[in-house]
């Protein structure tokens, strides 16, 4: 029987956010004291992984990039490096991914998320792009997560770590909180990796998308 790092990406788009999401629950709050309201319940985000509207071919799609980060460097395996910034810390992954980390300070009640993650025994055919699985992947995401009621924002082609990669962008809810995710899915030579973040989506545009393109800007494979 496969495990979920033996399937191939049709199956990891289902798969790897349905793990991920099913991690997210309410944390319980202190009881309030008398006189002060109680303090809301902290949310822990869960880990994270249409088509673009078709165009000539152009110019190379650009590079991840974000503001200049400080923090320890880490090597989650051989040949693989990503900035732990200040004010996040590595957690044990209750999913079986490669790397999972997650901010100290809370955004809008809620402890964002990221996962690094890749296929390990299964391999992409010769000369596979992502244009070739992005629409079939793209049509899974909603079917997967329905009972989370997701929406696709959209996708893009960009660059991270020097590789091709599609930008994914959606709407979902769990435990009657709204959360938006964005994931990479990048193609390294005959590789799927997935470089994903879930946060609060009111401030996800605003505070959890600068800082997760600023980390996925010093990701190294």
């Amino acid at each position: 029987m496969m495990t979920r790092r033996q399937r191939l990406l049709g199956v990891l788009a289902g798969l790897v956010l349905a793990a991920w999401l099913a991690g997210c629950e309410r944390l319980p709050s202190a009881a309030p004291t008398a006189g002060k309201a109680a303090e809301p319940a902290e949310v822990t985000a869960p880990p994270v992984e249409a088509p673009p509207a078709p165009a000539a071919k152009s110019a190379e799609p650009p590079p991840v990039q974000g503001a200049t980060l400080e923090g320890v460097v880490l090597n989650p395996r051989d040949g693989v490096r990503i900035l732990l910034p200040d004010g996040w810390e590595q957690i044990d992954s209750d999913d079986g991914s490669l790397l999972q980390m997650v901010r100290r300070g809370l955004i809008d009640g809620v402890r964002v998320s990221l996962t690094l993650d890749y296929t390990v025994d299964a391999k992409v055919p010769a000369g596979t792009d992502l244009q070739a699985i992005e629409k079939d992947f793209l049509g899974k995401l909603p079917l997967a997560l329905a009972d989370r009621q997701f929406e696709l924002l959209g996708s893009k082609r960009v660059t991270v770590a020097g590789y091709p990669a599609l930008a994914v962008r959606g709407d979902l809810e769990s435990d009657g909180r709204r959360f938006r995710m964005k994931q990479y899915l990048i193609l390294r030579d005959d590789t799927f990796w997935t470089l994903g973040v879930v946060g609060p989506r009111d401030a996800f545009d605003q505070r959890v998308e600068p800082e997760f393109d600023a980390i996925a800007a010093t990701l190294e494979l």
